[in-house]
């Protein structure tokens, strides 16, 4: 779409001159005086801007409900194939070469990130922007559906318990002495990207308000409205907009790209695990998902595509996300033991924890997931499209439906092990004799240090020698 339409959402967007342009189109252009009072009887009151009209009329063709799917968009098909396929080719040969994909992918769009907050800052009205920003309400402190999207959002920029975390941690060394340097990193990398792209973000926003004589939270839109509305906007003021348009587009599909690689890796991986023998395979493998995938991305390409996406975005990242984590937390904590864990941090990495983090894990972390969970499930209501329109009945259902199915596979794995253990109930609930580190050395030494009389906390293991050494 971006080579199709090379000057989409700015040149396109800066003239009336389409098919796809209606009566309340809102445009912002300078007039001599004389001309303006005289137009200024026939004008129309405009509830759109022309990037709007734009990406839902021409690039979505967008149907009035999600009742109305309509045909599938060939260019946004094309388009999705294209990507999957990048995806593909980044994933056949694993974690290797992913990971030589994400050199570019992570790096290049903090340096278009950097340039827009430049430019951004130096726009008359940003200041204004970025001062709406900065400046907190703290009486929404007191609305717990703040924390919950605050949560939401941190574990979505973060990806906490979404799977890609761990994958890329187990193919680090056993023994990571700079674990905690790493995460610190991790965990500051993304606040000031997130701080510096508010203010990007912000500073833009303040110089529309200004433009348009528009307060911010009229100007502002959640979603990808926010990208692919507001931005262009912005973009159409810049020098050689053409040009800023294809920077800023290329980032965000990057970004898109790179989300994309520790998900279906995390996919990958958990199926290598469970059944070596496909390790073999990691090309078909990497292609069947890719194409189911893509399959399913269909329904988000078709004229009612944006609200089947929204539709997902709610039920797939919201509640669910916080039940999976809330039951992590739980069942490392709690059922296998916050000392047990402590004790493996120390042999990976020469100390114990801080009983500050004991604290957190064991008590604050479950008591403020569950607070969110139940609220999110008690306090849902209808899914809206641009806080507007609401879908039907049958929509909510279905996305309670594709929250359980991710919710529910816990708990009933759960009482699949315990029923396989039912002689032996507590087992299920103990870690199995092939707990430990991967490489034998390690595994050795570690169920040593199990075995120890000053461990409290013994776990009795059975080895026995076969012609391929000691198990």
């Amino acid at each position: 779409m971006l080579l199709k339409n090379i000057t989409g959402a700015t040149a396109v967007t800066a003239s009336q001159d389409t098919l796809w342009l209606s009566t309340s189109t809102l445009m912002n252009f300078s007039a001599p005086k004389d001309l303006y009072y005289a137009a200024l009887a026939n004008c129309t009151n405009a509830t759109q801007t022309a990037s709007e009209q734009f990406w839902e009329k021409y690039v979505l063709n967008l149907s009035s409900n999600i009742d109305e799917v309509g045909y599938l968009k060939w260019d946004l098909c094309l388009c999705l194939f294209v990507s999957w396929v990048v995806v593909f080719f980044c994933l056949i040969r694993g974690v290797t070469s992913s990971g030589k994909g994400v050199y570019f992918t992570a790096t290049f769009p903090y340096v278009v990130l950097t340039i827009l907050l430049i430019k951004g800052v130096t726009l008359s009205g940003a200041s204004e922007g970025i001062q709406y920003f900065l400046v907190p309400d703290f009486s929404m402190l007191t609305d717990i559906n703040i924390w919950r999207r605050a949560a939401e959002q941190v574990f979505y920029s973060l990806g906490v318990s979404w799977g890609g975390l761990i994958m890329c941690g187990s193919y680090n060394q056993f023994r990571n002495r700079s674990l905690y340097v790493d995460v610190s990193i991790v965990i500051v990398a993304d606040l000031i990207t997130s701080f510096l792209g508010g203010i990007a973000i912000f500073a833009v926003l303040g110089h529309m308000s200004m433009d348009l004589g528009s307060p911010i939270e009229s100007v502002a839109k959640a979603g990808q409205g926010l990208a692919f509305v507001v931005y262009p906007e912005a973009l159409a003021t810049f020098w050689c907009p053409q040009l800023w348009s294809v920077v800023f587009f290329v980032m965000l599909y990057l970004l898109g790209i790179d989300s994309e690689f520790p998900l279906l890796q995390t996919v990958l991986t958990v199926l290598s695990d469970t059944f070596p023998k496909l390790e073999r395979h990691r090309c078909l493998m990497a292609f069947i998902s890719c194409t189911v995938c893509f399959l399913i991305g269909l329904t988000c390409v078709t004229q009612g595509g944006q609200y089947v996406l929204n539709l997902l975005d709610t039920y797939s990242a919201g509640v669910s996300l916080m039940f999976i984590a809330l039951c992590e937390v739980c069942a490392i904590m709690w059922i296998y033991g916050v000392r047990n864990f402590s004790n493996d941090i120390k042999f990976m990495l020469g100390k114990s924890p801080p009983w500050l983090f004991k604290i957190s894990w064991a008590v604050v972390s479950p008591l403020v997931l569950c607070v969110i969970t139940v609220y999110g499930v008690l306090q849902s209501g209808p899914v809206m499209y641009n806080n507007t329109e609401p879908y039907p009945e049958w929509a909510d259902h279905f996305g309670w439906f594709i929250a359980a199915l991710s919710m529910l596979q816990i708990p009933l794995w759960a009482i699949v092990a315990m029923y396989r253990r039912r002689k032996n109930l507590w087992s299920a609930f103990q870690p199995t004799a092939s707990w430990g580190p991967a490489e034998p050395k390690q595994f050795y030494e570690y169920r040593a240090l199990r075995w120890s009389p000053d461990n409290n906390n013994l776990h009795v293991v059975h080895m026995y020698n076969t012609t391929n050494g000691v198990h």
